[in-house]
């Protein structure tokens, strides 16, 4: 089988939750032994860096790559009120990444085109007229209506009216794109449920993440060390780490005051560099995101906005650490209180935090349930599984 899989960002090297997510799912097409083309933007955010490219992943997807500025401006956005355009998609719709579909349409016969997220939903056409019989899938990272809608409240009372306006655009063209693929993958069951009941069968099994970078899991935690990573630039994650900077750790200092905040991620914003103090250390990108986790007593993920899934959970129950998280950080994952502590209170937080640094047996036996849950719900076997079934599956 030979897949074209198109992407609103490059998705290799991955270095955030969703190039994660689109490698994972080139690497499950090779594993299967598919033959795998890449056609992707560059955007100034998320540029291709050709100098880590490996040169086992340019023979396996033979990138086609095409730069755009897709960065949100304030001309575009009138623009978009005016005409009563899309204002998140039509910044991804490039006439030359148009082009560049149909000439690698007309090079290859493809049995599948598999679309990264609904920002790649606007070539859909131009596949139907040059490949007419190829199956189209969409991967769903998030519901992103529902992701936006959840946002609301981070903007200024003055912009929610436009925000709503963009929104309700949004929810009809990610409606008509879950109409025209022929089949959806959604990364969660709560996702899964959503697009079914609109479009019965249409989401026929829940792709979700397999990181296939799994370590050795020998290695050494630093003591009284929480840690927390994630892209930095995200407004929810932002929000989360402010509220575990300014409200959860001075109740977990007042416990223990040798204990140690570490935050990294990628594009960290001004803002949170002003957190650092004795106790906070805010590392902005790390060099190796699994040692980062690795070496922590407990990883913390407080989110309590954003849609999708937390990919980090599934890569630190894959690393068999202690994690303490919301409510809304677990959402659409197969974990449970046995696995993971869950708190949404600052005071339950910090309570959670202290109770896994200080008491080893507690922490051993989280480790052991979210390794636990993760081999029988995101081990490679039931991955490939999902992906099998989605390529295989009738139009």
């Amino acid at each position: 089988m030979r897949i074209l899989q198109l992407c609103h960002k490059p998705p290799f090297p991955a270095n955030d939750g969703g190039t994660r997510a689109m490698h994972a799912n080139t690497l499950a097409f090779a594993e299967l032994g598919h033959t795998v083309d890449v056609v992707t933007l560059e955007t100034p955010k998320h540029p291709m860096r050709w100098d880590e490219l490996t040169d086992e992943y340019l023979e396996l997807t033979k990138p086609e790559v095409h730069f755009h500025n897709s960065t949100p401006t304030k001309l575009g956005a009138i623009t978009s009120m005016v005409f009563g355009e899309n204002f998140h998609l039509k910044r991804f719709d490039v006439p030359e990444v148009h082009a560049l579909i149909s000439k690698k349409l007309g090079e290859y016969d493809y049995d599948v085109v598999w679309f990264e997220s609904v920002y790649t939903a606007c070539y859909l056409k131009t596949v139907r007229a040059n490949a007419p019989n190829a199956k189209c899938i969409l991967r769903a990272h998030n519901i992103e209506h529902k992701l936006w809608e959840g946002r609301l409240s981070e903007y200024p009372t003055y912009m929610q009216p436009i925000i709503k306006s963009f929104n309700m655009r949004l929810e009809v063209s990610e409606k008509e794109a879950f109409e025209q693929m022929d089949v959806i993958a959604p990364i969660s069951r709560q996702d899964a449920e959503y697009i079914n009941a609109l479009f019965p069968s249409k989401a026929d099994g829940v792709l979700s993440y397999f990181p296939w970078d799994q370590p050795d899991l020998s290695f050494n935690e630093k003591p009284l060390t929480v840690r927390y990573i994630g892209a930095l630039d995200w407004e929810p994650n932002i929000q989360g780490v402010l509220w575990l900077v300014n409200e959860v750790w001075p109740l977990v200092r007042r416990d223990l005051p040798d204990a140690t905040l570490e935050i990294a991620g990628r594009n960290t914003v001004d803002r949170l560099f002003e957190l650092q103090s004795e106790s906070v250390r805010i590392l902005g990108e790390v060099e190796n995101a699994n040692v980062f986790m690795q070496e922590a007593t407990v990883l913390a993920v407080p989110l309590f906005s954003g849609g999708g899934i937390r990919i980090k959970l599934i890569e630190a129950a894959a690393l068999k650490k202690a994690v303490v998280a919301t409510s809304k950080a677990i959402d659409g994952l197969s974990f449970s209180a046995e696995s993971i502590r869950i708190a949404d209170s600052p005071v339950a937080y910090a309570s959670a935090l202290v109770e896994l640094l200080t008491d080893e047996g507690l922490r051993m036996r989280f480790k052991n349930e979210i390794y636990a849950a993760f081999e029988t719900n995101y081990g490679k076997e039931a991955y490939l599984k999902i992906v099998k079934h989605l390529l295989i599956q009738e139009k």
